[in-house]
């Protein structure tokens, strides 16, 4: 009877330990809808991020390129 009760502990154990490693990974339940949120999150993150970039190599034309010669003044 103890060897029985030490061993469905130990089970226990050691599926309560993978069950968590899985879960840690993503591969639990409901491992589906998380990749299906990020399709959608990307698909609406596209546009915004374009017009980030648009705006941004907007800004760098804007910034006059000036040719800097870092020991000028030590000459």
């Amino acid at each position: 009877m103890r060897s029985l009760l030490a061993m469905t502990t130990i089970a226990f154990l050691a599926f309560s330990i993978l069950a968590q490693a899985v879960h840690a990974q993503g591969m639990g339940m409901g491992a589906g809808r998380g990749k299906r949120q990020t399709q959608t999150q990307n698909s609406k993150q596209d546009k915004p991020a374009k017009a980030d970039e648009r705006a941004y190599r907007d800004a760098l034309k804007s910034i006059p390129e000036k040719k800097v010669d870092p020991w000028g003044n030590m000459r």
